[in-house]
């Protein structure tokens, strides 16, 4: 009877983290679409772009305090302002106040890549990123914008970066009888979270 009672709880507290982490993907994917919607039609840029992810950053916090930061990524020569080669800014978290900074090399990056391929917003596989310290989820989203003669172009990507340190504490909560324990695996099998 105890190991049914135990089961079954572990059942339940494994249902509670399921739609916790549902929900969780569900609004980064929300929030991704609709910034990316955002910056394509204000063609935004330099101080207002940083501005714009900030404050972005900052509110989504607010409600989901996982979002550690925010990337826009462009097209080389696609940036406004008509800034030349890659140019990407990054709003990130950390400790207790939010900063933009440069990023690095991005145009061959697997997220970068495989979202101008696709030109469709996708999850990333899992990763510690280069300026985010510890293990994160990206969604990833192409931002449009119209040309002069009317057609949609790719100029870029919007990144929803989204801590997943949570999950092992999620993962230990969870019951299991003495012979095993429970794990989070990705898409591609890499294990993300274990007690």
């Amino acid at each position: 009877k105890l190991s049914q009672m135990l089961l079954q709880k572990g059942e339940e507290i494994s249902r509670a983290n399921v739609a916790l982490i549902n929900n969780l993907f569900s609004s980064g994917k929300s929030i991704g679409e609709e910034l990316s919607v955002e910056i394509g039609t204000q063609n935004l840029g330099g101080e207002e772009l940083d501005e714009f992810l900030l404050h972005s950053l900052t509110g989504v916090r607010a409600t989901i305090p996982q979002v550690v930061a925010m990337v826009v990524a462009f097209e080389p020569g696609k940036a406004p302002g008509g800034v030349e080669g890659e140019y990407m800014r990054l709003a990130y978290y950390s400790g207790k106040e939010t900063s933009v900074i440069n990023g690095g090399d991005y145009g061959e990056t697997k997220w970068y890549k495989g979202t101008k391929d696709s030109l469709k917003g996708q999850w990333q596989e899992p990763f510690i990123g280069q300026f985010i310290k510890e293990p994160i989820v990206i969604y990833t989203t192409p931002i449009f914008r119209t040309d002069a003669s009317g057609q949609k172009e790719f100029v870029g990507v919007l990144c929803v970066d989204i801590s997943i340190a949570f999950l092992k504490d999620a993962i230990a909560s969870i019951p299991i009888s003495s012979s095993g324990y429970a794990v989070v695996l990705s898409a591609d099998n890499t294990i993300i979270a274990h007690p």
